[in-house]
């Protein structure tokens, strides 16, 4: 249903109460197209919890956040924008040729430690196009109006309107330390594979 019909005539706390469900539903479409989209999720918030930079009480991303980040890496796979090029066709990797999933799940970890270890941040992490509709009492979150202030340090927006800024209450230090800790993923699989670039 188009936002205008479902959102109409709401008061803004029952908007931001049915956005959660239009979020949950937008994700699922995309996780939706491959059993292997949701073990790479489990695998990044398995990894977000044992480095320590899931609480966003403490400045990191929330959880929220990584599911829309791992979400963009398979959304760009499943759109043929970012076709996954496996990097352990000659049996580096212990789980080639033996366990299939493995393999794969292994590639998109690396892919996706590669896009985010490397992102132009504050560019923002879109899933979809952000929305504003101008006859209803919330707003959607926008660029041009956020660039400039600290809770748009590492923007990444819900895909449901109103779009928000999930990653807030992100600061300068706490985004350093969540791109270190991907870019030690990255340089960790990378070794693995002896992969010299991201691709």
């Amino acid at each position: 249903m188009d936002p205008g019909e479902l959102f109409y005539n709401m008061d803004p706390a029952s908007v931001h109460s049915l956005s959660g469900v239009v979020l949950a539903r937008e994700i699922r479409q995309v996780l939706d197209k491959d059993p292997l989209y949701y073990t790479l999720l489990q695998t990044v918030r398995a990894w977000v919890r044992a480095r320590s930079i899931n609480s966003f009480i403490y400045g990191f991303p929330p959880s929220v956040a990584w599911t829309i980040m791992v979400a963009y890496i398979c959304k760009r796979i499943s759109d043929g924008f970012d076709p996954l090029t496996c990097v352990c066709e000659t049996g580096t990797h212990p789980g080639s040729g033996t366990n299939r999933q493995q393999h794969s799940i292994t590639c998109m970890l690396l892919r996706f430690f590669c896009v985010f270890s490397s992102w132009d941040w504050p560019r923002p992490v879109l899933l979809t196009p952000v929305r504003d509709i101008l006859n209803l009492s919330v707003r959607a979150w926008k660029w041009q109006e956020n660039r400039s202030k600290d809770v748009a340090l590492m923007p990444v927006i819900s895909p449901a309107f109103p779009n928000k800024n999930t990653t807030f209450s992100v600061r300068e230090a706490t985004k350093n330390i969540a791109i270190r800790e991907l870019q030690r993923g990255r340089d960790i699989l990378r070794n693995m594979f002896s992969t010299v670039e991201c691709l």
